[in-house]
């Protein structure tokens, strides 16, 4: 398996049956997308209007929705969560991604301003990688990463250079989570379970492989 971040909320998830690609982007909000071939194109947010599907080639599956689904043997479960405390029309939403394939499983949640119940807490199981989008409560993505206890965590979706859209602060997501002296890589490749961390986790950062 091969975890490539494209920088903004993008990043692409490679196996050896296939690969899929989280929330492609638009040009327009200051960084510009490579070449990208996937199987399934996955959009967190459908309203989202820096949505760009269209850049990834091969004929790929467009999913948007929540729900249990298997392409070119990636095994995709999406669960949405809303916060409806203040009783509003229009909740706020966010999905929580499991995509098992190769014997390891990648956990994305889109959004961290929204608190997970402690049962679906627990019925997301064992990660071995969780990805991380560092914008929102930085006390709530700190309570939910001890709380997997995955094996490894990438962060993406924070500020680098040519972004114009709001992201995250990464210097103060590591500080948050004690992880300031965190490895960083271009891309990240695991072939088993066994070669991640067993006793902790431990936090990667990739560098952006936009164009």
């Amino acid at each position: 398996m091969e975890i490539t971040w494209y920088g903004y909320n993008c990043f692409g998830v490679k196996t050896k049956g296939g690969a899929l690609v989280v929330d492609p982007y638009k040009n327009d909000v200051g960084l510009k997308l490579p070449n990208i071939k996937a199987n399934v194109v996955i959009l967190s947010d459908e309203e989202n209007k820096s949505n760009n599907a269209e850049a990834v080639s091969d004929d790929p599956e467009i999913l948007t929705w929540p729900g249990e689904y298997e392409v070119s043997g990636i095994a995709i479960t999406a669960v949405e969560i809303t916060d409806n405390k203040d009783g509003k029309k229009s909740p706020k939403k966010a999905t929580i991604y499991s995509f098992d394939a190769d014997g390891l499983k990648v956990c994305y949640i889109s959004d961290f301003d929204i608190p997970i119940a402690e049962d679906l807490m627990e019925n997301i199981g064992d990660v071995d990688i969780l990805v991380v989008p560092v914008k929102g409560n930085l006390d709530e993505m700190h309570k939910t990463i001890e709380e997997i206890e995955p094996r490894m965590v990438i962060p993406v979706g924070y500020k680098t250079d040519g972004l114009k859209e709001e992201a995250g602060d990464l210097d103060a997501f590591l500080k948050k989570t004690g992880a300031a002296g965190a490895k960083t890589a271009e891309k990240f490749s695991v072939s088993t379970r066994s070669e991640l961390p067993q006793e902790k986790t431990e936090f990667l950062i990739l560098n952006p492989q936009n164009a």
